[in-house]
């Protein structure tokens, strides 16, 4: 816990080189390019070890690209390579624009904005009215969002589902496997923790059904998103976020990790 604090009070001063708002999450720390300046120095050396070592690091980081609707709905609009002004930058980095207020207030992700879009456009021009250049960040963004090409998009087959209640409460988790069977699971403890169930009552009356992103401890190893076909009761399963998919501020298979000095087989 100290260590968290202290990092996260260091990393408190750090910015983008090349300008732009603090974002909520270190999300640009994974950019191609990415170097740091800090308005005060960064005095203790494990910290400076730490950049120095990421810095090496995340050159075999590799933004996996989104596959399904969900994992589409919660890409960031801001700092995300995926989607790019007219100059090929990302969306975010002129700072004489108020793009900050504007993800805090207004559209954070890929599901807030199509949100903005679907209001009728002239609530739509009193809102971005609140905004410095509003107007100039709506229109970047829209041609953005129209010339990013995410390719077909997947279905849930395979998936795991969540099911949740009327108030967004994570009840459990449904997926259908390849012999048609579906497998059911009712959240065990508050962290998410899941339970195989074997009564589907349980869960079936409630509608609210979204992608989830599965956390899983077999056979000593942690693996992302197990594939439900090879289940075994022995599995301990975690719903990482305890929420949908295109509401994670995070998620673990965002980034994939290839050692640039090892030549592809």
């Amino acid at each position: 816990m100290r260590l968290g604090r202290l990092m996260q009070s260091r990393l408190e001063g750090l910015v983008p080189k090349n300008g732009g708002p603090w974002q909520p999450c270190i999300r640009w720390a994974f950019l191609k390019g990415w170097r740091v300046s800090t308005s005060k120095a960064l005095e203790d050396r494990f910290l400076n070890s730490v950049l120095i070592a990421w810095s090496a690091v995340k050159e075999g980081m590799q933004h996996r690209k989104p596959t399904t609707e969900q994992e589409i709905d919660r890409q960031p609009l801001f700092w995300n390579p995926w989607f790019t002004s007219r100059v090929q930058s990302m969306l975010g980095t002129r700072t004489r624009l108020s793009w900050g207020p504007f993800e805090a207030g207004l559209a954070r992700t890929f599901r807030d904005w199509k949100i903005v879009c679907s209001l009728p456009s002239l609530e739509r021009e009193q809102i971005l009215k609140r905004y410095k250049g509003g107007k100039i960040i709506f229109h970047e963004i829209q041609r953005a969002v129209l010339s990013t090409d995410f390719g077909q998009v997947e279905d849930t087959q395979n998936k795991w589902v969540g099911i949740f209640s009327q108030l967004n409460i994570l009840l459990g988790v449904k997926t259908l496997l390849n012999s048609g069977d579906m497998l059911f699971f009712v959240v065990m403890h508050s962290d998410g923790r899941l339970k195989f169930s074997s009564d589907e009552e349980v869960l079936l009356p409630h509608s609210n059904v979204f992608e989830v992103r599965i956390v899983a401890l077999i056979d000593g190893k942690w693996v992302i998103n197990p594939n439900p076909n090879m289940f075994k009761p022995d599995w301990k399963l975690w719903v990482y976020g305890k929420c949908p998919i295109a509401r994670l501020r995070w998620d673990p298979i965002d980034y994939v990790w290839k050692d640039p000095y090892v030549p592809s087989s």
